[in-house]
């Protein structure tokens, strides 16, 4: 057990998870950029669609497509899939990109209910005013990181209803280099960045593919 001062401004009010000193530094550097949150970017107009599971388990899961989901009733698997409206595509990548990363699921564990992945949990993550650089970088990477997810994918069924399943592990080394680059955008230290990626990997690796029920 670790003890550790947890007077970090959190969204919720309530006080953060944080487990030791290094984790309360890289929440702490998050909280603390300027510049903008996601809320920002997202319009209910917006021209560029994500779609994210609220139900997380051990991987956020955010994605440009709708998984794939059919049953007799329903299209789209109503209760677990959350859709964001974002006004430009660049933003969209960011979005997508960060919400993927390993340093958003601390960020989650520590400020979230650890359960349920809410519109608020997202839409009030600090992005701040990333470089041009960096905004491009991680569009390739989230790029990258999609059509990974696809072919790590199979559709399952289970009775009459069919669903998308994702072995997302095998997507982690994308994740890595996205976290290489926001820990220069968020100004972590080498130490930081290396708790960040290797946050719970054992138990994260440890669950394989993870679908979309009903």
């Amino acid at each position: 057990m670790q003890y550790s001062h947890a007077n970090i401004p959190t969204v919720t009010g309530a006080i953060p998870k944080l487990g030791g000193a290094v984790a309360g530094a890289v929440v702490s550097k998050v909280a603390a950029v300027r510049g903008g949150v996601i809320a920002e970017g997202l319009s209910s107009g917006g021209r560029v669609k994500l779609y994210f599971h609220r139900t997380p388990g051990y991987w956020i899961r955010i994605m440009d497509f709708e998984p794939h989901f059919r049953s007799p009733t329903a299209t789209r698997s109503v209760h677990h899939i959350r859709e964001l409206s974002v006004r430009d595509p660049s933003a969209a990548k960011l979005f997508g990109a960060v919400i993927s990363s390993s340093l958003y699921f601390l960020w989650f564990f520590a400020e979230g209910n650890c359960r349920n992945l809410t519109l608020d949990d997202v839409k009030q993550f600090p992005v701040g005013r990333p470089s041009t650089e960096t905004l491009r970088k991680v569009a390739v990477l989230f790029d990258e990181l999609m059509q990974d997810f696809q072919r790590n994918s199979f559709v399952n069924t289970r009775g009459d209803t069919e669903f998308q399943e994702f072995d997302w592990g095998k997507s982690k080394p994308i994740i890595d280099r996205i976290d290489i680059i926001l820990a220069k955008h968020y100004g972590l230290t080498e130490d930081e960045l290396d708790f960040v990626v290797n946050y719970d990997v054992k138990i994260r690796m440890g669950h394989e593919a993870e679908g979309e029920e009903e």
